[in-house]
């Protein structure tokens, strides 16, 4: 394993290392105070960053494999609706429509055909259409 070393500097060491920062010491402390609450916010409902990222985020989202098929999930809290379409479907944007919840996650179930294959092969090639409202 590959050590890396790390310096943690405190800001008025930065600054005093780059005096170019002296103007942006304001707003550095508002945004490394909004980051440490969010982080805060993070590891209370997940636990840890890692957490977040890989089990409730990695292994989550994007197209995860299921018992009898596929579910895909996209977080696009801005869209009104989604398709997944792909190699598997001729790329028919109404063949597999995305449900969306509250928090704006659309999700999809494909299941395995009738023989218990799967729709989506490896190789497969896919997208998510989304539907936006115009501003």
């Amino acid at each position: 394993a590959v050590e890396v070393e790390q310096h943690k500097l405190s800001l008025d060491e930065q600054v005093s290392k780059d005096p170019a920062l002296a103007k942006w010491v304001s707003v550095i402390r508002r945004r490394h105070a909004a980051f440490q609450h969010a982080l805060q916010d993070v590891c209370t409902a997940d636990g840890s960053l890692h957490d977040f990222c890989v089990t409730n985020g990695l292994f989550y989202f994007g197209l995860q494999r299921e018992k009898n098929g596929w579910r895909f999930r996209e977080w696009a809290p801005c869209a009104v609706g989604a398709s997944l379409v792909g190699d598997f479907n001729r790329w028919d944007s109404g063949a597999h429509p995305c449900e969306r919840d509250d928090e704006g996650v659309f999700s999809v179930y494909i299941p395995d055909d009738e023989r218990g294959q799967s729709q989506l092969r490896a190789g497969s090639r896919y997208k998510l259409c989304l539907s936006m409202i115009a501003f």
